[in-house]
This record gives C-alpha cells, structure tokens and sequence, in this order.
C-alpha cells in the first residue's frame, strides 16, 4: 500500500485533488489478484472517500475482458463500461437487487454531476 500511494497514485491524486477532476478512466491493471475497476480500496476507499471524487468513472475498453465484470464496476463507485458490443459481463445483471439498484442510482448520480459541472453548462 505504501508504494502505491507515494509513488504510483501521487499523479491521480495531484490531478484529481488539484485538477478538479469530475472524470476518471479505469484501466484494465491488476492490483494484486483483482482488476483496478472492481478493487474496492482504489475505487471507493481512496478515489470518493479520501480523495473526495464525485464524478464520472468509465472502464478501459471492456470488449474482450473477461475480467472485469459490470456489477463489480458499479459495486465498487465505477460509472460504466466502455464496450462496443455485448460481451456479457459488461451490463449489470440482476437489476432487482436492492444493492444493485442503488448502485445505479450512484452511478447516474456521478454521470449526470459530472453531465452538470462539465462546458455542456457553462454560461449559458
């Protein structure tokens, strides 16, 4: 943990903190055995709680991938999917789970704050 925040976290969180991000990429990297967009100590721990992110968090490219897995994306504070056909693990599955479905109302939320604080609404 301490590698990761002094060394390969410090330029996310300059840009994020300092930079006002309101969007973030995942990328397809590992930390340890779980993919970055389903890790939940990157995702939540550190990039919303910590850091204080409140918007938009998109995967790398999904088509292919395996690995990652849609309902984790939104588990974990993830936004969408980046994909260009039906891979089968790039949409949530099971939309009558009141978790999940709370989920997605967080994952609208960030899209449509990150929608609203973007140049769509500036000044008219």
């Amino acid at each position: 943990e301490q590698e990761i925040r002094e060394i390969c976290l410090k330029g996310f969180e300059y840009a994020t903190i300092e930079g006002n991000s309101v969007a973030v990429m995942v990328s397809m990297n590992r930390i340890g055995a779980t993919w970055a967009g389903a890790h939940k100590g990157l995702m939540t721990n550190v990039l919303r709680n910590e850091w204080g992110f409140k918007g938009f968090v998109e995967t790398d490219y999904f088509a292919g991938a395996f690995n990652m897995n849609a309902d984790q994306v939104i588990a974990t504070g993830g936004s969408c999917c980046l994909s260009t056909f039906d891979v089968g693990t790039n949409f949530v599955t099971d939309t009558s789970d009141p978790s999940t479905v709370q989920y997605m109302r967080n994952a609208c939320k960030n899209i449509m704050y990150t929608v609203v604080n973007s140049n769509a609404y500036a000044g008219g």
